[in-house]
Protein backbone atom coordinates (compact mmCIF):
# COMPACT_ATOMS: atom_id res chain seq x y z
CA UNK A 1 0.00 0.00 0.00
CA UNK A 2 3.01 2.53 1.20
CA UNK A 3 4.41 1.75 -2.55
CA UNK A 4 0.61 2.55 -4.22
CA UNK A 5 0.95 6.15 -2.06
CA UNK A 6 4.09 6.68 -3.45
CA UNK A 7 3.39 6.04 -7.47
CA UNK A 8 0.41 7.96 -7.42
CA UNK A 9 1.66 11.59 -8.07
CA UNK A 10 3.52 10.09 -11.26
CA UNK A 11 0.43 9.14 -12.89
CA UNK A 12 -0.56 13.08 -12.55
CA UNK A 13 1.14 14.41 -16.02
CA UNK A 14 0.17 16.05 -18.71
CA UNK A 15 0.99 13.09 -21.24
CA UNK A 16 -1.33 10.64 -21.57
CA UNK A 17 0.65 7.84 -21.66
CA UNK A 18 4.55 7.32 -20.46
CA UNK A 19 6.59 4.12 -19.78
CA UNK A 20 6.47 1.96 -16.93
CA UNK A 21 10.86 2.76 -16.14
CA UNK A 22 9.43 5.95 -14.49
CA UNK A 23 7.20 4.13 -11.76
CA UNK A 24 10.53 1.49 -11.84
CA UNK A 25 12.78 4.03 -10.95
CA UNK A 26 10.47 4.94 -7.83
CA UNK A 27 10.19 2.30 -6.32
CA UNK A 28 14.27 0.85 -6.28
CA UNK A 29 17.42 2.55 -4.55
CA UNK A 30 19.67 4.77 -6.50
CA UNK A 31 22.39 2.76 -8.91
CA UNK A 32 20.33 -0.77 -8.89
CA UNK A 33 19.50 -2.43 -12.21
CA UNK A 34 16.36 -3.23 -12.89
CA UNK A 35 14.01 -4.54 -15.29
CA UNK A 36 11.21 -7.20 -16.31
CA UNK A 37 11.13 -10.89 -14.84
CA UNK A 38 10.73 -11.95 -18.51
CA UNK A 39 14.17 -10.51 -19.43
CA UNK A 40 16.96 -12.60 -20.57
CA UNK A 41 18.96 -10.98 -18.43
CA UNK A 42 17.09 -10.83 -15.90
CA UNK A 43 19.96 -13.08 -13.76
CA UNK A 44 21.91 -10.00 -13.58
CA UNK A 45 19.28 -7.82 -12.00
CA UNK A 46 19.08 -6.43 -8.85
CA UNK A 47 15.19 -5.74 -9.16
CA UNK A 48 12.45 -7.70 -11.29
CA UNK A 49 8.85 -6.37 -12.20
CA UNK A 50 5.98 -7.50 -14.37
CA UNK A 51 6.44 -5.29 -16.52
CA UNK A 52 9.01 -4.19 -19.25
CA UNK A 53 11.08 -0.78 -19.18
CA UNK A 54 9.52 0.34 -21.79
CA UNK A 55 5.84 -0.98 -21.68
CA UNK A 56 3.35 2.06 -21.85
CA UNK A 57 1.56 3.24 -19.00
CA UNK A 58 -1.85 5.48 -18.65
CA UNK A 59 -1.35 9.33 -17.40
CA UNK A 60 -4.25 11.19 -15.68
CA UNK A 61 -3.68 14.22 -17.97
CA UNK A 62 -7.04 15.83 -16.80
CA UNK A 63 -6.39 15.10 -13.11
CA UNK A 64 -3.54 16.83 -14.14
CA UNK A 65 -4.73 19.91 -15.19
CA UNK A 66 -7.40 20.09 -12.83
CA UNK A 67 -4.63 19.42 -9.86
CA UNK A 68 -2.60 22.54 -11.78
CA UNK A 69 -5.53 25.01 -12.09
CA UNK A 70 -7.10 24.54 -8.81
CA UNK A 71 -4.37 22.90 -6.76
CA UNK A 72 -3.72 19.87 -4.19
CA UNK A 73 -7.12 19.83 -3.19
CA UNK A 74 -8.52 19.99 -6.52
CA UNK A 75 -11.36 17.41 -5.31
CA UNK A 76 -12.40 18.59 -2.26
CA UNK A 77 -13.31 22.22 -4.13
CA UNK A 78 -16.47 24.03 -3.47
CA UNK A 79 -16.76 27.32 -5.31
CA UNK A 80 -20.09 29.49 -5.05
CA UNK A 81 -21.01 31.82 -7.40
CA UNK A 82 -24.27 33.88 -8.36
CA UNK A 83 -26.85 33.40 -11.33
CA UNK A 84 -30.26 33.91 -12.91
CA UNK A 85 -32.29 31.72 -13.34
CA UNK A 86 -34.82 30.80 -15.72
CA UNK A 87 -37.15 33.01 -13.62
CA UNK A 88 -34.86 35.79 -13.44
CA UNK A 89 -33.92 35.39 -10.02
CA UNK A 90 -30.77 35.72 -8.35
CA UNK A 91 -29.44 32.57 -6.94
CA UNK A 92 -26.27 30.82 -5.43
CA UNK A 93 -24.27 28.15 -6.84
CA UNK A 94 -21.91 25.58 -5.39
CA UNK A 95 -19.70 23.75 -8.28
CA UNK A 96 -17.22 20.76 -7.01
CA UNK A 97 -15.24 18.29 -8.92
CA UNK A 98 -17.60 16.46 -10.43
CA UNK A 99 -19.26 19.43 -11.85
CA UNK A 100 -16.53 20.31 -13.48
CA UNK A 101 -16.18 16.79 -15.40
CA UNK A 102 -19.63 17.38 -16.34
CA UNK A 103 -19.40 20.34 -17.60
CA UNK A 104 -15.93 19.59 -19.43
CA UNK A 105 -18.23 17.05 -21.08
CA UNK A 106 -21.00 18.97 -22.01
CA UNK A 107 -19.42 22.04 -23.19
CA UNK A 108 -18.78 22.35 -26.88
CA UNK A 109 -16.71 25.44 -27.24
CA UNK A 110 -13.23 26.68 -25.11
CA UNK A 111 -15.15 30.11 -25.26
CA UNK A 112 -17.76 28.70 -22.89
CA UNK A 113 -15.25 27.27 -20.90
CA UNK A 114 -12.94 29.87 -20.75
CA UNK A 115 -16.29 32.46 -19.88
CA UNK A 116 -17.20 30.21 -16.97
CA UNK A 117 -13.88 29.82 -15.93
CA UNK A 118 -13.64 33.37 -15.41
CA UNK A 119 -16.88 34.88 -14.39
CA UNK A 120 -17.93 31.94 -12.39
CA UNK A 121 -14.87 30.53 -10.93
CA UNK A 122 -12.93 33.45 -10.33
CA UNK A 123 -9.74 32.18 -12.04
CA UNK A 124 -7.16 34.41 -13.83
CA UNK A 125 -6.72 34.40 -17.64
CA UNK A 126 -4.00 32.34 -17.49
CA UNK A 127 -5.97 29.10 -15.00
CA UNK A 128 -8.80 29.91 -17.06
CA UNK A 129 -7.16 29.22 -20.58
CA UNK A 130 -5.86 26.09 -18.84
CA UNK A 131 -9.08 24.64 -17.34
CA UNK A 132 -10.82 25.76 -21.55
CA UNK A 133 -8.00 23.65 -23.36
CA UNK A 134 -8.42 20.22 -21.42
CA UNK A 135 -9.78 17.40 -23.53
CA UNK A 136 -11.48 14.14 -21.80
CA UNK A 137 -11.07 11.17 -23.57
CA UNK A 138 -13.10 9.36 -26.12
CA UNK A 139 -15.80 7.29 -24.55
CA UNK A 140 -15.75 9.21 -21.53
CA UNK A 141 -18.82 9.05 -19.46
CA UNK A 142 -19.81 5.49 -20.68
CA UNK A 143 -20.07 4.91 -16.26
CA UNK A 144 -22.21 6.77 -14.57
CA UNK A 145 -20.96 8.54 -10.93
CA UNK A 146 -22.91 6.05 -8.90
CA UNK A 147 -21.73 3.72 -10.85
CA UNK A 148 -17.46 3.93 -10.41
CA UNK A 149 -18.18 5.02 -6.53
CA UNK A 150 -19.69 1.15 -6.38
CA UNK A 151 -16.87 0.06 -8.46
CA UNK A 152 -13.98 1.29 -7.17
CA UNK A 153 -14.12 -0.07 -3.97
CA UNK A 154 -13.43 -3.02 -5.39
CA UNK A 155 -10.41 -2.38 -7.73
CA UNK A 156 -9.06 -0.43 -4.49
CA UNK A 157 -8.82 -4.24 -2.77
CA UNK A 158 -6.86 -5.63 -5.85
CA UNK A 159 -9.82 -7.11 -7.81
CA UNK A 160 -9.92 -7.08 -11.86
CA UNK A 161 -11.85 -4.56 -13.32
CA UNK A 162 -14.45 -6.92 -15.02
CA UNK A 163 -14.18 -8.56 -11.89
CA UNK A 164 -15.18 -5.26 -9.66
CA UNK A 165 -18.18 -4.79 -11.88
CA UNK A 166 -20.12 -8.07 -11.10
CA UNK A 167 -19.61 -7.26 -7.38
CA UNK A 168 -20.46 -3.40 -7.37
CA UNK A 169 -24.15 -3.69 -7.51
CA UNK A 170 -25.10 -6.79 -6.10
CA UNK A 171 -27.01 -5.08 -3.20
CA UNK A 172 -29.71 -3.76 -5.69
CA UNK A 173 -29.77 -7.55 -7.04
CA UNK A 174 -29.88 -9.83 -3.57
CA UNK A 175 -32.72 -10.03 -1.23
CA UNK A 176 -31.50 -7.11 1.23
CA UNK A 177 -31.80 -9.38 4.14
CA UNK A 178 -29.51 -11.89 3.06
CA UNK A 179 -27.06 -8.71 1.93
CA UNK A 180 -26.98 -6.98 4.85
CA UNK A 181 -25.97 -9.91 6.58
CA UNK A 182 -22.22 -10.18 6.63
CA UNK A 183 -21.47 -13.38 6.55
CA UNK A 184 -23.82 -14.65 3.89
CA UNK A 185 -22.63 -11.45 1.98
CA UNK A 186 -18.97 -12.73 2.26
CA UNK A 187 -20.30 -16.02 0.96
CA UNK A 188 -22.16 -14.58 -1.78
CA UNK A 189 -19.01 -12.51 -2.79
CA UNK A 190 -16.63 -15.63 -2.72
CA UNK A 191 -18.59 -17.92 -4.73
CA UNK A 192 -19.41 -15.55 -7.25
CA UNK A 193 -15.43 -14.58 -7.27
CA UNK A 194 -14.64 -18.67 -7.91
CA UNK A 195 -17.56 -17.90 -10.55
CA UNK A 196 -15.35 -15.62 -12.51
CA UNK A 197 -12.31 -17.35 -11.42
CA UNK A 198 -12.62 -20.51 -12.72
CA UNK A 199 -14.90 -19.24 -15.84
CA UNK A 200 -12.40 -19.47 -19.10
CA UNK A 201 -11.10 -22.75 -17.62
CA UNK A 202 -14.88 -23.89 -17.42
CA UNK A 203 -15.64 -22.37 -20.55
CA UNK A 204 -12.22 -24.16 -22.36
CA UNK A 205 -13.49 -27.77 -20.76
CA UNK A 206 -17.35 -27.00 -23.03
CA UNK A 207 -14.99 -25.97 -26.03
CA UNK A 208 -13.32 -29.18 -25.75
CA UNK A 209 -16.50 -31.28 -25.61
CA UNK A 210 -17.64 -29.31 -28.69
CA UNK A 211 -14.28 -29.78 -30.60
CA UNK A 212 -14.39 -33.17 -30.50
CA UNK A 213 -18.34 -33.51 -31.50
CA UNK A 214 -17.55 -30.92 -34.19
CA UNK A 215 -14.95 -32.96 -35.47
CA UNK A 216 -17.24 -35.94 -35.46
CA UNK A 217 -19.89 -34.53 -37.37
CA UNK A 218 -17.85 -32.97 -39.94
CA UNK A 219 -16.29 -36.71 -40.40
CA UNK A 220 -19.98 -37.88 -40.70
CA UNK A 221 -19.24 -40.38 -38.10
CA UNK A 222 -21.26 -41.26 -34.87
CA UNK A 223 -21.11 -42.79 -31.34
CA UNK A 224 -20.55 -46.14 -30.76
CA UNK A 225 -19.13 -47.82 -27.90
CA UNK A 226 -16.76 -49.26 -29.98
CA UNK A 227 -15.19 -46.49 -30.98
CA UNK A 228 -15.02 -45.16 -26.83
CA UNK A 229 -11.46 -45.35 -27.14
CA UNK A 230 -11.07 -43.41 -29.92
CA UNK A 231 -12.77 -40.52 -28.24
CA UNK A 232 -11.08 -41.24 -25.16
CA UNK A 233 -7.76 -40.61 -26.71
CA UNK A 234 -8.67 -37.62 -28.41
CA UNK A 235 -10.15 -36.17 -24.87
CA UNK A 236 -6.74 -37.18 -23.37
CA UNK A 237 -4.82 -35.30 -25.87
CA UNK A 238 -7.04 -32.06 -25.57
CA UNK A 239 -6.76 -32.67 -21.71
CA UNK A 240 -2.90 -32.31 -21.49
CA UNK A 241 -3.03 -29.11 -23.45
CA UNK A 242 -5.69 -27.54 -20.65
CA UNK A 243 -3.80 -28.47 -18.19
CA UNK A 244 -0.22 -27.09 -19.88
CA UNK A 245 -2.62 -23.58 -20.66
CA UNK A 246 -4.23 -23.31 -16.85
CA UNK A 247 -0.68 -24.65 -15.10
CA UNK A 248 -3.30 -27.11 -13.21
CA UNK A 249 -2.42 -29.94 -11.06
CA UNK A 250 -4.77 -32.20 -11.89
CA UNK A 251 -3.80 -35.74 -13.42
CA UNK A 252 -5.27 -36.44 -17.10
CA UNK A 253 -7.30 -39.23 -15.58
CA UNK A 254 -9.07 -37.31 -13.34
CA UNK A 255 -10.02 -34.32 -15.48
CA UNK A 256 -11.04 -37.22 -17.98
CA UNK A 257 -13.01 -38.89 -15.29
CA UNK A 258 -15.05 -35.73 -15.07
CA UNK A 259 -15.61 -34.80 -19.01
CA UNK A 260 -15.83 -38.52 -20.66
CA UNK A 261 -19.25 -38.86 -19.26
CA UNK A 262 -20.46 -35.26 -20.17
CA UNK A 263 -18.61 -36.27 -23.90
CA UNK A 264 -20.45 -39.68 -24.16
CA UNK A 265 -23.57 -38.25 -23.89
CA UNK A 266 -23.34 -35.27 -26.04
CA UNK A 267 -21.99 -37.53 -28.85
CA UNK A 268 -25.00 -39.51 -28.29
CA UNK A 269 -27.61 -36.67 -28.75
CA UNK A 270 -25.38 -35.15 -31.26
CA UNK A 271 -25.57 -31.61 -29.57
CA UNK A 272 -23.14 -28.90 -28.51
CA UNK A 273 -22.99 -27.84 -25.09
CA UNK A 274 -24.08 -24.29 -24.59
CA UNK A 275 -21.51 -21.80 -23.18
CA UNK A 276 -22.53 -19.34 -20.37
CA UNK A 277 -21.86 -15.64 -19.87
CA UNK A 278 -20.69 -14.79 -16.74
CA UNK A 279 -23.92 -13.11 -15.52
CA UNK A 280 -25.43 -16.04 -16.85
CA UNK A 281 -23.96 -18.26 -14.32
CA UNK A 282 -24.00 -15.86 -11.23
CA UNK A 283 -27.88 -15.60 -12.02
CA UNK A 284 -28.26 -19.10 -11.77
CA UNK A 285 -26.08 -19.15 -8.56
CA UNK A 286 -27.94 -16.47 -7.09
CA UNK A 287 -31.25 -18.40 -8.41
CA UNK A 288 -30.46 -21.73 -6.15
CA UNK A 289 -27.93 -23.79 -8.39
CA UNK A 290 -25.73 -23.73 -5.81
CA UNK A 291 -24.13 -26.35 -3.30
CA UNK A 292 -26.68 -25.46 -0.69
CA UNK A 293 -29.58 -24.77 -3.06
CA UNK A 294 -29.98 -21.47 -1.61
CA UNK A 295 -31.73 -18.81 -3.18
CA UNK A 296 -30.42 -15.34 -2.63
CA UNK A 297 -32.81 -13.42 -5.07
CA UNK A 298 -36.41 -13.84 -5.08
CA UNK A 299 -37.74 -11.37 -7.38
CA UNK A 300 -35.92 -11.75 -10.64
CA UNK A 301 -36.71 -8.67 -11.93
CA UNK A 302 -33.85 -7.03 -10.06
CA UNK A 303 -31.21 -8.22 -12.26
CA UNK A 304 -31.61 -5.74 -14.57
CA UNK A 305 -30.16 -4.03 -11.85
CA UNK A 306 -26.81 -6.50 -12.56
CA UNK A 307 -23.48 -5.29 -13.82
CA UNK A 308 -21.68 -6.64 -16.94
CA UNK A 309 -18.87 -5.21 -18.18
CA UNK A 310 -19.98 -5.76 -21.99
CA UNK A 311 -22.53 -2.90 -20.91
CA UNK A 312 -20.37 -0.52 -22.40
CA UNK A 313 -19.06 -2.05 -25.21
CA UNK A 314 -19.79 -1.45 -28.90
CA UNK A 315 -21.14 -4.45 -29.83
CA UNK A 316 -25.29 -3.54 -29.29
CA UNK A 317 -27.78 -6.18 -29.10
CA UNK A 318 -30.21 -7.15 -31.58
CA UNK A 319 -33.22 -8.84 -31.77
CA UNK A 320 -34.01 -11.40 -34.56
CA UNK A 321 -36.97 -12.34 -35.37
CA UNK A 322 -38.08 -15.65 -37.17
CA UNK A 323 -41.14 -15.91 -40.43
CA UNK A 324 -44.18 -15.48 -37.90
CA UNK A 325 -42.11 -12.57 -36.42
CA UNK A 326 -41.75 -13.88 -32.80
CA UNK A 327 -38.59 -12.74 -31.20
CA UNK A 328 -36.07 -15.86 -31.95
CA UNK A 329 -32.54 -14.74 -30.69
CA UNK A 330 -30.15 -11.79 -29.59
CA UNK A 331 -27.62 -10.93 -32.51
CA UNK A 332 -24.44 -8.67 -32.60
CA UNK A 333 -25.37 -5.59 -34.14
CA UNK A 334 -23.14 -2.96 -35.75
CA UNK A 335 -19.87 -2.21 -34.17
CA UNK A 336 -19.07 0.93 -35.97
CA UNK A 337 -17.24 2.75 -33.07
CA UNK A 338 -15.48 6.62 -33.22
CA UNK A 339 -12.05 5.56 -31.80
CA UNK A 340 -11.25 3.15 -34.11
CA UNK A 341 -9.79 4.97 -37.35
CA UNK A 342 -8.51 1.98 -39.62
CA UNK A 343 -10.79 1.11 -42.18
CA UNK A 344 -8.87 -2.71 -42.39
CA UNK A 345 -9.28 -2.68 -38.49
CA UNK A 346 -13.16 -1.93 -38.80
CA UNK A 347 -13.48 -4.52 -42.03
CA UNK A 348 -12.18 -7.08 -40.06
CA UNK A 349 -14.77 -5.82 -37.09
CA UNK A 350 -17.50 -6.29 -39.30
CA UNK A 351 -16.18 -10.31 -40.52
CA UNK A 352 -15.83 -11.39 -36.56
CA UNK A 353 -19.39 -9.69 -36.12
CA UNK A 354 -20.61 -11.61 -39.20
CA UNK A 355 -18.64 -15.24 -37.95
CA UNK A 356 -20.30 -14.84 -34.49
CA UNK A 357 -23.38 -14.09 -35.82
CA UNK A 358 -23.46 -17.52 -37.62
CA UNK A 359 -22.58 -19.52 -34.70
CA UNK A 360 -25.23 -17.71 -32.42
CA UNK A 361 -27.87 -18.35 -35.37
CA UNK A 362 -26.58 -22.11 -35.58
CA UNK A 363 -26.50 -22.35 -32.12
CA UNK A 364 -23.15 -23.40 -31.11
CA UNK A 365 -22.16 -20.26 -29.05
Amino acid sequence: QAQKEQLIPKFFRKKENFNFEDLAKELVPARSTYGSFKSSRRNDLDYWFNYHNNDSVSGCPVSASLKSVFGEEWQRIEINYSTTNANSEQVNRVVNYHDLWHLLSTSTTNDYLYDFALKKLNLSEKQAKVFSSIRLKKDFGNLSLNAIRKILPYTQKGLLYSHAVFMANLGKVVDSELWNNDKVRAQIQNAIGEIIENHTLENTKIEIINGILKKMLEDDGSYSSQAEDIFKEELRDRIKSLLKRFNLLNSTDELEQELFPVLREQLKKQEFLKIKRIDDKVRDFLLGENDDAQVFVNDETRFKNLYHPSDIEKFKLKEVYDEDRQFARHELGSPLSSSVKNPMAMRAIHQLRKVLNTLIAEGKI
